[in-house]
């Protein structure tokens, strides 16, 4: 049996990294192209935690992409983008 203990800062070392890597190439790509933009990520549940956010900071606009369900398993699952604009 094989058992990792971490406490808050090795979990979120773990997600800054992921985050990073995530963001690291679209980072590039719109500094290539001069765009000014602020990156920022957390953990949490995603429509909720995107919501607060734009609504803490006061956002005018939020881009979010889309997985390409179907419409039947958008409605039945729901999404990311529908859990943000009912907030």
């Amino acid at each position: 049996m094989f058992v990792v203990l971490g406490g808050a800062a090795l979990t979120h070392g773990y997600y800054a990294d992921e985050a990073e890597h995530a963001l690291h190439p679209i980072r590039q790509a719109l500094d290539v192209a001069k765009v000014n933009v602020a990156f920022d990520w957390c953990t949490g549940r995603p429509g909720e935690e995107i919501a607060r956010k734009a609504e803490d900071e006061e956002y005018d606009l939020i881009l979010m992409g889309s997985h390409g369900q179907t419409a039947l398993a958008n409605v039945v699952l729901g999404s990311v983008a529908t859990q943000v604009l009912a907030r």
